[in-house]
């Protein structure tokens, strides 16, 4: 029961309190002066939808603890932000810049945000608010609420909409999802839908079943991941994660939906000693997406991240 409730506390809310901090730690640095504010180079709009199912498998746990969510993000930023949107918002899993049955080289997590340029002022990026958002799905429409932080206003303007299962909002896989913002001005301003995917089913490492017991990796052996693939030309993402001397690593891989994988030994052969590292953990996730279009934003997507999450030992 401890490890079900430390998983709870990763919940909407939480989520984007830390967000917010991050945004906070990076952007006070800088005072604004009236001429910087108020000169607008090349501001872009961008909408990020998310519906995301994520599963936590323990060893020995007779059921898996599992939470929802769908989240509206609506952000107007100088275009030279753009990576700083795209960390804020951990849009790095749908936009993955890795070719098929690919891996990357394993590599300390922090090295990727190191590269992105934070916020030199405190109105870099506003949340824009679209009037009213809702989601209709199984023959319900249920209300996506905005999320406002008050201790944070100073340095954010705007709202974050998120729901999850205590506002109706669930999981039903193969039940198409309209999202729909009306503006605040009562007009439509855009609607987008998409199918939700099936579940990943019954996952696999080298014939090992978590949750029955923890699967070994080995450094310099294959390693073999198998799932139900539907076959739907969805993408699986995979990230086999540590933490070796308190920093987090990672090595991910993005893969067909064909119910099959194997990362080959030369990617596994750098995976650390067992005695160097903790928090060993994958994450299995099939990732759908769709773009949608409206007047009042640069591009918009919403996409439908399904993950099983599940501790491993090297």
């Amino acid at each position: 029961m401890g490890q079900t409730a430390q998983r709870q506390k990763t919940t909407i809310g939480v989520v984007f309190s830390m967000v917010l901090c991050t945004m906070l730690l990076s952007t006070s640095c800088v005072e604004e002066t009236p001429e910087e504010r108020y000169a607008s180079p090349n501001l872009v709009s961008r909408g990020i939808i998310s519906a995301t199912l994520n599963r936590y498998i323990e060893a020995g746990s007779e059921e898996p603890f599992e939470q929802f969510g769908l989240t509206g993000v609506f952000a107007r930023f100088p275009e030279k932000e753009s990576g700083t949107v795209d960390l804020l918002w951990e849009n790095r899993l749908a936009d993955v810049d890795l070719g098929l049955d690919r891996c990357t080289d394993v590599s300390p997590v922090l090295d990727h945000r190191a590269r992105l340029h934070l916020p030199p002022s405190k109105r870099a990026i506003e949340l824009l608010d679209v009037g009213d958002l809702t989601v209709s799905f199984n023959g319900t429409k249920k209300p996506i609420p905005t999320r406002t932080f008050p201790d944070l206003l100073n340095v954010v303007v705007g709202v974050i909409y998120a729901a999850d299962e205590t506002q109706g909002v669930v999981f039903r896989p193969g039940e198409t999802y309209g999202v729909q913002a009306t503006g605040i001005n009562d007009g439509e301003l855009f609607q987008v839908a998409l199918e939700a995917p099936e579940d990943l089913g019954a996952v696999e490492v080298n014939g090992t079943t978590p949750g029955e017991d923890i699967p070994f990796l080995s450094r310099g052996r294959r390693v073999v991941l198998t799932w139900d693939g539907d076959g739907f030309g969805d993408e699986v993402i995979a990230t086999i994660s540590w933490t070796r001397m308190g920093s987090p690593w990672e090595v991910t891989c993005r893969m067909r939906d064909d119910g099959r994988f194997v990362i080959p030994a030369n990617i596994t052969v750098n995976l650390p000693d067992p005695l160097t590292s903790t928090d060993e953990e994958v994450t299995l996730s099939r990732v759908r997406q769709v773009v949608f279009r409206s007047t009042d934003l640069s591009t918009g997507s919403f996409r439908f991240i399904v993950s099983t999450h599940f501790p491993i030992k090297f």
